[in-house]
């Protein structure tokens, strides 16, 4: 692994791109190694990592991934109460915004999922929960 590391670190300064040595981690699930030195820098094994928004990990996450999805879902429908909880909005602005704000929140990297039938009705629940605000 540490030679591999290298030789992305050497390809990388070719191309003009540098490896950022506090940022830069690496995970494995079958190496004892908990560190890679590249450089006189020290490359950290971590066991999972978030990047854009998504933890990415060696085993399942979809459902603490789908529970995160849920609460940031909860937290743009709060950003937007005003709309949803105003009697004389009309309901189609309502959904309107539902559909271009909570709906695309909540199923953000639903691509990587496997989704099952609790999964499933986690998000039916939550979404016919913030339908019934409005």
């Amino acid at each position: 692994m540490e030679e591999q590391m290298n030789t992305l670190n050497i390809k990388s300064k070719e191309v003009g791109l540098k490896m950022h040595k506090g940022k830069t981690k690496f995970m494995k699930n079958y190496e004892n190694d908990d560190t890679i030195q590249i450089e006189n820098a020290s490359i950290e094994k971590v066991q999972k990592y978030k990047y854009l928004g998504k933890s990415t990990c060696m085993k399942d996450l979809t459902k603490e991934e789908v529970d995160i999805r849920i609460r940031a879902g909860w937290s743009c429908f709060g950003r937007n109460r005003e709309i949803f909880l105003d009697k004389n909005m009309i309901l189609s602005l309502k959904k309107q915004v539902d559909d271009q704000c909570i709906l695309p929140t909540m199923t953000y990297g639903c691509q990587t999922w496997s989704l099952t039938k609790i999964i499933g009705n986690k998000l039916k629940v939550a979404q016919r929960a913030m339908g019934k605000k409005f």
